[in-house]
């Protein structure tokens, strides 16, 4: 009977030393567990972050492609204007060179020039004109200079 109960204390022994193994093991990884949680919980908040800052960088692109069609839009419209611009000067051009021609031509004849009207477009043509290239700048103005 001895020998059994010494059996039975060195397999406590055994059994207790492997517990406390155990134990520890079981620690380390409750700890190992707590330290990825931290990190899960780390992840989610820079993902949540990350998020934000897509949103963020999306608003901010839809603005910037607003003012750049915005700016386009009326780029476009300077570009029409200034064409009308250079089709008058143009026609002015034209018109003043076959007014001259004519007109050396008719000296050429007589030896006098005769009395002649000048003038080739209307003054409303211009005035029009005018409004366009002030409307413009002054729409120009307000949206580079809001408040």
């Amino acid at each position: 009977m001895a020998s059994f109960k010494v059996d039975v204390l060195k397999e406590n022994k055994a059994l207790e030393r492997e517990n406390e193994g155990l134990l520890k093991q079981l620690e380390e990884l409750i700890a190992k567990r707590d330290r990825k949680v931290q990190e899960h919980n780390n992840c989610i908040a820079e993902l949540n972050q990350r998020e934000q800052d897509v949103v963020s960088a999306q608003k901010t692109l839809d603005d910037a492609t607003n003012r750049y069609e915005q700016n386009n839009k009326r780029l476009e419209e300077e570009i029409a204007l200034f064409k009308q611009v250079v089709d008058i000067y143009r026609s002015q051009i034209a018109s003043a060179s076959d007014k001259l021609k004519s007109r050396s031509q008719d000296y050429v004849d007589d030896n006098k020039f005769d009395n002649q009207d000048y003038t080739s477009r209307s003054a409303s043509q211009y005035n029009n004109l005018s409004g366009n290239v002030k409307d413009t700048v002054v729409n120009e103005a307000r949206s580079t200079f809001s408040f």
